[in-house]
């Protein structure tokens, strides 16, 4: 299973993948792989390239490319057993569509 959270600014999400990242070590004892791409302490970098005002200059074949890339990067980072955990604030402004394809 993978628990995708998308926070929206200001609703707490930085406090809870603190949180996450301080417990990492507890989670994966329960079976939960928590997502943490360094440096960051949350997975923006992961996708601030896929949001709308990156992608308007570019073709369809370069967005494909990144969506692919970041695919690539998100599924790398999935426990192939038990639960993965990713929690994200820009994933809220990306169309649902290149999400679905990443997802």
């Amino acid at each position: 299973m993978v628990i995708v959270h998308m926070g929206l600014p200001k609703t707490g999400t930085t406090s809870l993948q603190v949180a996450m990242t301080r417990n990492s070590t507890l989670l994966a004892s329960a079976g939960v792989n928590y997502v943490r791409a360094a440096p960051a302490v949350n997975a923006n970098d992961w996708f601030k390239h896929l949001r709308p005002r990156h992608l308007r200059k570019l073709s369809q074949q370069e967005i494909e490319q990144r969506v692919q890339q970041t695919r690539d990067t998100v599924l790398s980072n999935i426990a192939a057993d038990g639960t993965t955990m990713l929690s994200a604030e820009g994933l809220y402004s990306i169309n649902p569509e290149l999400l679905a394809r990443i997802f």
